[in-house]
């Protein structure tokens, strides 16, 4: 009898540090497998009548190295900066859960057992309350995520289609994300991109370009592009320069093209700044200097 317990007591003990580990790998492995994540970025009059620096979004850590909090702001291609609020983070297995400071969820983040970003349930547009959540379906081609899907039917009353909510195109050999679609609020032929070009000489080990923006129901894929949860979305080379363009009714306000240059990279290759030049159809130029801060992890 004692042998079968102390035999029953070895199975439970293994099974629960396996399940421990596949938690572990499952919710917090993208920040573990790259060592270092952007905890904040932010630009100097990003908001107008501000010149001080404004940042797009902050986190914070437990002593474990999991995310633990995010601070965000969004940018609206129509309306600039909107709206601003903290998440806190909790862990399940598999999940990621998110939860404002009110007590109000805001997204629950699913994870497959090698920590790809399987299925997700979000608040759309991500400042409304849980009551106006939708579900997306993570598509990939081969390593890369191709296509967001939203599945099934709205929770809400909100009759937006946003087909195909977002669809990504790499180039060939330099994983650079090359076209941005997001689907429109109307139907399949209303939609918006961004076309990216890169300096294919200049390889830099990590970086991250926060400053684009669509309109507000596309708030969540800029999200999970603050989380650092799709290293995918994370180019190659080195972005040189980007145009925005759309067609359909719910296309608005109108094209505009985008200069990146004097990119400044730490002593690890990670990229800390970088200028952004915007120039629209109004003849209004706009710049913009980024700085992005980061942390790197025992």
């Amino acid at each position: 009898m004692r042998k079968a317990y102390l035999l029953w007591l070895i199975v439970l003990f293994t099974g629960f540090i396996s399940c421990k580990k596949s938690d572990l790998k499952g919710f917090n492995g993208f920040i573990n497998k790259n060592k270092c994540d952007y905890i904040q970025a932010s630009a100097p009059g990003i908001i107008p009548e501000t010149t001080g620096p404004i940042a797009l979004f902050t986190k914070t850590y437990d002593a474990s190295s999991r995310l633990q909090s995010i601070y965000t702001r969004f940018r609206n291609v129509a309306t600039g900066i909107i709206e601003n609020f903290n998440l806190n983070v909790s862990y399940m297995p598999g999940k990621m859960i998110f939860i404002r400071d009110n007590g109000d969820t805001s997204a629950i983040l699913n994870f497959g057992p090698s920590g790809r970003l399987l299925t997700a349930t979000a608040a759309t547009p991500f400042y409304l309350n849980w009551s106006y959540r939708r579900d997306y379906n993570f598509i990939y081609t081969g390593n890369a995520l191709s296509e967001i899907q939203i599945t099934g039917e709205p929770h809400s009353a909100d009759a937006g289609q946003w087909i195909p909510y977002i669809q990504l195109a790499y180039d060939n050999g330099y994983k650079n994300i090359t076209k941005l679609t997001a689907g429109g609020i109307y139907s399949s032929s209303d939609r918006s991109w961004i076309d990216y070009r890169y300096d294919r000489t200049r390889r830099p080990r990590a970086q991250v370009y926060p400053d684009d923006m669509f309109g507000d129901y596309h708030m969540f894929f800029f999200f999970l592009k603050y989380l650092n949860v799709i290293p995918g979305l994370q180019p190659g080379n080195l972005l040189a320069s980007s145009s925005f363009g759309g067609e359909g009714t719910g296309f608005y306000p109108a094209s505009f093209e985008r200069q990146y240059s004097n990119h400044q990279l730490d002593a690890d290759g990670k990229l800390v700044s970088y200028t952004q030049h915007s120039s629209f159809p109004t003849n209004q130029e706009v710049t913009e200097n980024w700085q992005i801060d980061w942390t790197c992890f025992k």
